[in-house]
């Protein structure tokens, strides 16, 4: 493992990892979970191991679903008023609680699953946490968990790999060799 840190502008869930590939490359991955990192450091020799996706529904599309109810249509003005007293009482912002479904229901409609009527009305089918799961499986990025195999190499014992390129084999074959008139004009 060559670093480690946040993904992006810290802001953010995700962190990643740089590893020194066998393969001669250097990969960069990423993950949400930090407590994964939390044992590896620096020089040690990591092996990942993809996680399976998720297959509960996200808590967003529950919301959804269940405040649009039997009619289909979800209003964000209306699950705000709702909402708004419990996320006040827990010191949280419930404009941001309600932005974060909008957003979600953005990312659905992109995805041909629910349909803005306009800014306060959603057409909402009735398998939506199920379609949430399905849509997540194909765009969301594959995450992963991180063993260490060994905690550290020593940089003398560490066997030395030409990286893989298009300039040649390594070590090179001969010193190279100029045309005769390249020589003659020094």
């Amino acid at each position: 493992m060559l670093d480690k840190g946040w993904a992006g502008d810290e802001m953010g869930e995700r962190y990643y990892l740089v590893i020194d590939g066998v393969d001669g490359r250097t990969h960069h991955v990423e993950t949400i979970d930090a407590a994964r990192l939390e044992d590896i450091k620096r020089g040690h020799i990591v092996a990942l191991d993809p996680l399976p996706t998720r297959s509960d529904p996200r808590p967003a599309d529950l919301n959804i679903a269940t405040m649009a109810g039997s009619g289909g249509i979800y209003q964000p003005s209306e699950h705000l008023e709702l909402t708004r007293p419990a996320i006040e009482q827990q010191r949280g912002d419930p404009d941001a609680f309600i932005r974060a479904h909008v957003r979600r229901l953005e990312a659905l409609r992109r995805a041909g699953h629910v349909e803005r009527i306009d800014a306060d009305h959603w057409k909402i089918p009735d398998d939506l946490p199920e379609r949430g799961i399905a849509h997540d499986a194909r765009t969301q990025r594959k995450d992963f968990a991180a063993r260490t195999l060994s905690p550290s190499i020593s940089t003398s014992r560490s066997p030395v790999m030409a990286p893989p390129g298009w300039i040649g084999s390594w070590p090179p074959a001969a010193a190279p060799s100029f045309p005769t008139p390249a020589l003659a004009a020094r």
